[in-house]
């Protein structure tokens, strides 16, 4: 379904939020899961098309988002959930008995880590920047019983 509505302006700079959401869980895949051969999906194999960023550039993001072509929110949030419980497993299979992780698999966690830290600093400025309201961090609780 198309979008009809970006809180966003569409300036240089800024990209639609799924697609940054999106973008962090692909740049997992390219550093961490990819180099260490670890299973995707076949969306997640594809997934280059809409997010990679040396790839989709600035314009074409937007016009994917808007017309509906790129995965939404729920989309992007899942991708990214897909690959946080992936990062999760890996540390859980790879540590040893004291708990620490090879030297490669650590340093592609924290790489993967850092560059999700850089674009959720981002996020967190574009929604001051531009007054948006706070995400929904999860469900509001249901009513009390009557």
């Amino acid at each position: 379904a198309a979008c009809s509505f970006s809180p966003l302006p569409l300036t240089d700079g800024l990209n639609p939020v799924p697609w940054t959401v999106g973008h962090v869980a692909f740049t997992f895949d390219s550093i961490v899961a990819d180099p260490l051969q670890l299973p995707k999906d076949a969306d997640r194999q594809e997934a280059w098309k809409f997010f990679d960023s040396m790839r989709i550039g600035h314009a074409t993001r937007w016009s994917m988002h808007l017309s509906g072509q790129a995965p939404d929110a729920a989309a992007a949030r899942l991708f990214l959930a897909t690959v946080h419980k992936q990062a999760e497993e890996l540390a859980d299979a790879t540590a040893d008995e004291d708990g620490a992780l090879p030297p490669v698999v650590s340093y592609l966690l924290v790489y993967g880590l850092i560059h999700e830290l850089w674009h959720t600093e981002d996020l967190v400025h574009t929604r001051h920047v531009h007054q948006m309201p706070p995400p929904v961090l999860r469900a509001p609780p249901p009513p009390p019983p009557p």
